[in-house]
């Protein structure tokens, strides 16, 4: 099990948790995802999220039978290598320490929510909150949208994606769409 450091430019912390077989073919990879202010919170979410998807791969039999009959994560589970998918490996030197990452948490839930809504309107982005409350259950909803944030599944339109990885250094120019990981997000 490992953890890379997945925070782009808004500088919340957000980590993806990953695990492999080492006994035997298939890895089996697992990923989840976790992110908070408290970039210790973010690891312990990826985690237990990982967790969630051990019994899957743990008790798979030497056939190839999952506990799981999702077809795009048994494809996953039966042909991902980390031989094959090397951007789930740490890349060398680029360990990250708890010391690098900034805790902008804080014991109060609608601060917290103001400093979310400073951080995109700083990028130029807005923060939209729709009410979902029904009446009838008094169970409080709400649904939150920052128009120009990409969601886990694929969307490859024009913006941050292509255009946040060049801001921070990660690569020199934009990638065209055609050389992005062609792998959704099947969680």
């Amino acid at each position: 099990v490992w953890a890379l450091d997945l925070t782009s430019d808004l500088g919340i912390p957000v980590v993806a948790a990953i695990s492999r077989r080492t006994d035997r073919t298939p890895q089996d990879i697992v990923f989840a995802f976790g992110a908070h202010f408290d970039p210790r919170i973010a690891v312990v979410r990826a985690l237990t999220e990982l967790n969630q998807f051990l019994p899957a791969v743990v008790n798979a039999d030497r056939d190839g039978r999952y506990a799981y009959d999702d077809p795009d994560a048994v494809r996953w589970w039966r042909t991902a290598t980390l031989e094959s998918e090397p951007y789930l490996v740490p890349a060398e030197g680029a360990a990250t320490r708890m010391a690098d990452w900034v805790d902008r948490s804080t014991d109060d839930s609608a601060e917290d929510v103001r400093v979310a809504q400073r951080i995109v309107e700083e990028r130029g982005l807005e923060l939209l909150v729709l009410d979902q409350t029904r009446p009838d259950i008094g169970l409080p909803v709400a649904r939150v949208l920052v128009p120009g944030l990409r969601h886990f599944w694929s969307r490859l339109g024009p913006g941050r994606l292509y255009d946040v990885p060049v801001e921070m250094g990660w690569l020199p120019h934009p990638r065209a769409e055609d050389e992005l990981n062609p792998i959704g997000v099947f969680i």
